[in-house]
């Protein structure tokens, strides 16, 4: 955020200037002094094409080296004096290192900021962040969006933060977003809310999405056994600097939903059935999407090893899976969340929106508008 001053004469003011004011595109801007009026200056924004750029092309760049790897099996010529099990930990060390670093000192302000206020509204106000319980004027945007498993992660790691924070909160709640509201940009409420150790709040809401990634990376090291390929993947991962961006830094849930569902193919290959389906209903239950994992999984499972057990791990699959969502239930509007989660979040929606942003597949296809007619 920055400051312009205007002066009048002796008169002196200073007009903030944030994102509020800004839309993607074409903007205006003039100064009105009175009955002087400045000439229009035309700006224009653009939001985040650049990182898009970057880290498609880091991707595929990753990915490269990473073959290159496995097809001369290439060595870290650097680390030579140790052995292929000490050049893993030492890859996992430091890769965990960067992302503990990175982690208390950077934000994406808008998630960081619903996370931080999901856990307020439980344990300083009593109300659940999502709709019957919410008060009137608790800006619906701001409302908890998720299935259930991140909720109770927040509400499992935010009271040790409050022990050993001395933030005060104020009596009213909507001094938590007042500024959004002020400006008229609700996203922009984060800055009503930003605690002196941020930091550590931070680092403790990004934790399990830090260790989930890591975890990603041994589990996917693990279909090979090739020693040097293992490292191969171990580096490529850890050090992707698109995967660092999105558990440290943005501290997104779907590296933990990303964990539970890969925890879960490499189950069914070590033929753990029923811990193969609980934890692909806690990836479910953390974003819907590895719903979609089922059918091939079925289909693996029909071929490998015969209808029983593909009966047996849907119907495992479904019991887990409405154990963790049936747990909303029991919650004062429990029901009407799940319902809209299911229903009014699907994408295309029930009147053929698509509710999806980002660099994914549904984006891409929001580009096209075919007519029925």
């Amino acid at each position: 955020m920055s400051t312009k001053t205007i002066t009048d004469n002796e008169t002196v003011s200073t007009q903030q200037i944030d994102s509020s004011w800004a839309i993607v595109g074409k903007n205006f801007l003039r100064l009105v002094v009175g009955n002087e009026t400045s000439s229009t200056v035309e700006l224009t924004v653009h939001a985040g094409i650049w990182f898009w750029i970057v880290a498609g092309s880091t991707g595929l760049f990753s990915v490269v080296i990473a073959l290159v790897f496995f097809k001369k099996r290439t060595s870290f010529k650097k680390l030579e004096f140790l052995n292929e099990r000490r050049k893993q930990i030492a890859i996992i060390v430091i890769g965990l290192s960067i992302l503990l670093a990175l982690a208390p000192w950077t934000e994406q302000r808008f998630d960081n900021y619903v996370n931080r206020l999901w856990g307020s509204t439980v344990y300083q106000y009593s109300f659940l962040p999502f709709f019957p319980s919410i008060p009137v004027e608790y800006p619906l945007v701001l409302r908890y969006a998720y299935p259930p498993v991140w909720l109770y992660t927040i509400l499992a790691l935010f009271p040790i933060w409050l022990s050993n924070s001395e933030f005060v909160f104020p009596a009213d709640p909507a001094s938590l977003w007042v500024h959004g509201v002020n400006v008229n940009n609700i996203f922009e409420s984060y800055r009503s809310f930003v605690p002196k150790t941020l930091p550590a709040l931070d680092l403790l809401l990004k934790f399990p999405n830090i260790l989930a990634s890591i975890g990603i990376a041994i589990l996917i090291s693990k279909f090979f056994y090739d020693s040097k390929q293992k490292n191969a993947i171990l580096f490529m991962w850890i050090f992707n600097p698109f995967i660092i961006f999105i558990s440290a830094v943005w501290g997104l849930t779907d590296a933990l939903c990303a964990f539970f569902a890969i925890l879960a193919i490499y189950l069914l290959f070590k033929k753990r059935k029923m811990l193969s389906s609980l934890f692909l209903a806690l990836a479910i239950a953390t974003k819907l999407y590895p719903a979609f994992f089922v059918i091939p999984i079925l289909n693996y499972l029909y071929k490998n090893q015969g209808r029983n057990a593909c009966f047996k791990f849907l119907i495992f699959s479904m019991i887990f899976s409405g154990l963790i969502f049936g747990s909303f239930l029991i919650l004062p509007g429990g029901f009407k969340f799940l319902y809209e989660l299911f229903v009014f979040r699907a994408s295309p929606d029930m009147v053929g929106q698509n509710s999806f942003g980002g660099m994914s597949w549904t984006n891409v296809f929001s580009y096209f508008n075919p007519r029925l007619y």
